[in-house]
Formats: structure tokens, sequence, C-alpha cells
């Protein structure tokens, strides 16, 4: 299935894709049985377009801080003023209020959005 997302820059798209605010995607799944598919469907269908995605490694786990995943990581060191962190659900980022908290506290400290 082919999502939009198919195509997209890279993290270490050059540096000339980064005159303008980007859309970053981080996106999650729990095991190798499942796929991004739909997440990048979904926010395909929402119109996100040029998004720069990082994709965790399947088995990730949920209960990981999403300040210590990986590639959110990357995403966050990625990351410029005027930029969006776009996800597809919001359990694919957080499980509870107080890690949305500090994912947000994080963003708006880099003043970077957080949409869907």
């Amino acid at each position: 299935m082919t999502t939009g997302f198919d195509d997209a820059p890279g993290p270490n798209a050059p540096a000339q894709a980064r005159n303008s605010a980007a859309n970053l995607v981080c996106q999650r799944v729990s095991t190798d049985q499942q796929s991004t598919d739909r997440q990048g469907l979904v926010l395909a269908e929402a119109g996100i377009e040029d998004p720069v995605v990082f994709e965790e490694p399947a088995g990730t786990s949920s209960r990981l801080h999403p300040l210590q995943r990986p590639k959110f990581g990357e995403l966050l060191t990625y990351a410029q003023p005027g930029d969006t962190v776009r996800i597809s659900e919001r359990f694919r980022l957080v499980r509870g209020t107080g890690h949305i908290l500090d994912v947000l506290d994080v963003l708006h400290r880099g003043k970077v959005a957080l949409g869907s």
C-alpha cells in the first residue's frame, strides 16, 4: 500500500529542504506483525505534505517514555522552530498525561508544534 510517505525525504535531507517548516512524523508499531501503513494513510488523508518520517523499530515499548525512544530523539534533534510534529494517533506517541506534558514542554521550548 502506498501512503504518500514512501518517497518522503529522510532526516538526512539536503540543507535546502530545511528552508521552510517541516512536517515531522514519528511512527511506531508494537510488533513485527504490525505495519505503519495505516498511520501513514491517516496522515496522508489529512493532507500532510512532504513529511520527514522517523520510524521506531517494531517492538519499541509503549511503556518507554517517548523522550527515551531512539527515533523520537532523532526527530527532536532534527526539529527546528516552526516545524510541526504530526501523529496519527496520540497513543502511538504517549500513553499517559505525564508523558504528553513532558513532550509538550520539550516541543514548546523548541518552538515546535504538535498536530495530527
